[in-house]
């Protein structure tokens, strides 16, 4: 039995949901040559989603952590400004 062949629909899902969240956390960003943001996965791609190799880029990971930074920063500092106090 391949890997591909235990592909479980979660597993489709959860990667679709992360390369949507990249196309809204990556400024500017669209497709990627390899990894989790390439236009149109293919067999060999869902072998490594399957074993959980299938990933952002190591400069996309970045990004996407900074921006995830900066956001929570901003949501800090309105909540801030509007007296709320932190969670």
């Amino acid at each position: 039995v391949s890997e591909v062949d235990s592909l479980l629909p979660s597993t489709v899902l959860a990667h679709l949901l992360a390369h949507e969240m990249g196309h809204l956390l990556l400024p500017g960003e669209d497709h990627s040559r390899r990894g989790i943001m390439k236009p149109v996965l293919i067999r060999a791609d869902w072998k490594e989603a399957v074993v959980g190799a299938l990933n952002f880029t190591a400069e996309e990971a970045s990004i996407l952590r900074n921006e995830v930074m900066k956001r929570q920063r901003q949501e800090g500092a309105q909540r801030a400004a509007r007296g709320v106090p932190k969670p």
